[in-house]
């Protein structure tokens, strides 16, 4: 991959990381400070629904920022962009989508469809039991 083409994604990687820690910084300031009081079990209610929601997002930053910090590894190690299954270049279009990706888009569906026939063969067919005293 051109050394352009590199930066571009560099910069773009980390500009969300800078995103992902000044939402990060939001959250803990407004959860530090003093909350409202309300006699109303209602706005109690939507307001610990908002602050669950609100934490539920950060979970998730976390695991974004985790994938954005091996990205820029890849990068530094000249490996971005080449598939770990096959190790065959990841188009840019797909980079594009999603920069912190490590299959291309063949490896990726070929790994889907592995997890596909996986689950299915976990699952229980209805009206069956995997409970030992109740089978058939």
């Amino acid at each position: 991959m051109k050394e352009e083409t590199l930066n571009y994604f560099r910069g773009m990687l980390v500009l969300q990381r800078i995103e992902l820690h000044a939402a990060a910084s939001r959250t803990v300031s407004d959860m530090m400070a003093e909350p409202a009081k309300s006699a109303d079990s209602l706005d109690r209610a939507v307001a610990e629904f908002d602050r669950q929601l609100e934490l539920s997002i950060r979970r998730r930053d976390r695991f974004v920022l985790h994938d954005i910090q091996q990205a820029l590894q890849r990068i530094d190690q000249g490996i971005f962009g080449v598939c770990e299954m096959c190790g065959k270049p990841i188009s840019e279009r797909r980079l594009m989508a999603r920069p912190t990706t490590q299959l291309c888009l063949n490896c990726q569906h070929r790994q889907e469809r592995a997890r596909g026939k996986a689950k299915r063969r976990l699952s229980v067919p209805r009206g069956k039991s995997c409970h030992p005293a109740l089978m058939d």
